[in-house]
């Protein structure tokens, strides 16, 4: 009695054999070798790419921005000037400086477990293999990683990128002008300090 071989069991004449061994250094594995890559993941273009999570994820940018409004920045400043001038070695420390470390942190913080609970609609969402939470530790990392490969899964959602790197952007730029502004008005004491040659 003869039992009829498969592709890949020993004794085939299948040009696959081997079909349970790792594939070479350098070899790509075809579709239906174990750890096998596999084919591309299917577009579900009736798939919602959109979650509250990421959106919440996109204006964190602004958010982040509203820190500046606890902190006076002449003051702090001015601290900094006075600790210099008794030779202190010390950093200023305020309130106001302590409450927005406390905000950033609580932003990262909230950034990391919204990016969690995006990854989870997205599945449940029939999303095949969203990109991995984790990479929310390095912020834009997740934004910019999630909008590429939903795109390629479902045709769309990129949108709560694009407001994430523009809120990102006027986030700089409205803090560069409000630092500058505090600094063009304390840079005069110190020339005034400094003493001429």
């Amino acid at each position: 009695m003869t039992f009829p071989s498969y592709p890949g069991q020993p004794g085939s004449d299948d040009p696959r054999q081997g079909l349970g061994q790792q594939p070479a250094y350098g070899q790509q594995p075809w579709a239906g070798q174990p750890n096998s890559y596999g084919p591309p993941a299917p577009q579900r273009t009736d798939a919602d790419p959109s979650t509250p999570y990421m959106w919440a994820i996109a204006v964190t940018p602004l958010l982040s921005l509203l820190t500046l409004a606890f902190v006076d920045i002449s003051s702090y400043l001015d601290e900094s000037l006075r600790l210099a001038e008794a030779g202190s070695t010390a950093a200023p420390s305020s309130p106001g400086m302590l409450l927005a470390q406390l905000v950033s942190w609580g932003l990262y913080a909230l950034t990391v477990v919204l990016a969690f609970f995006d990854w989870r609609a997205l599945k449940r969402r029939g999303v095949d293999r969203p990109f991995a939470w984790p990479w929310a530790f390095l912020g834009v990392v997740y934004v910019i990683g999630r909008a590429v490969v939903v795109k390629r899964r479902t045709g769309r959602g990129v949108a709560p990128m694009v407001v994430y790197l523009v809120l990102s952007v006027v986030s700089v730029v409205v803090s560069v002008i409000i630092v500058g502004a505090a600094l063009a008005e304390f840079l005069p004491q110190v020339a005034e300090m400094t003493p001429a040659p």
